[in-house]
C-alpha cells in the first residue's frame, strides 16, 4: 500500500485479494443461509388483531365508494 496526498491507494494485487476475500464471504454466508433447516416465519401468519380491523375498514370503505360511486375524499368526509 502506498500513500498518496488523496489517502491510501492499494495495488491491483490488493484490490483483487480484497474483492476475492469478499466474494468468499458472501459465498459462505449464502451456503450457511441456505443449507439451513431453521423454519422461517412470515407476517403473513401473524396478523394482530388492529391490522384485521383496519384492512376490514378499508374493505368495507371501498365497497362503499363502488356502491355509491364516491371518491376516496367523499368517503373520509362523510
Amino acid at each position: 500500500m502506498t500513500k498518496f496526498s488523496r489517502g491510501n491507494r492499494f495495488s491491483i494485487a490488493e484490490h483483487q485479494e480484497r474483492y476475492k476475500e469478499e466474494c468468499q464471504r458472501i459465498f459462505e454466508l449464502q451456503n450457511r443461509v441456505l443449507t439451513s433447516t431453521e423454519v422461517l416465519s412470515t407476517d403473513e401468519a401473524e396478523s394482530s388483531v388492529s391490522e384485521e380491523s383496519d384492512l376490514e375498514e378499508m374493505g368495507k370503505n371501498l365497497e362503499n365508494m363502488l356502491a355509491n360511486k364516491k371518491t376516496t375524499e367523499q368517503v373520509t368526509l362523510s
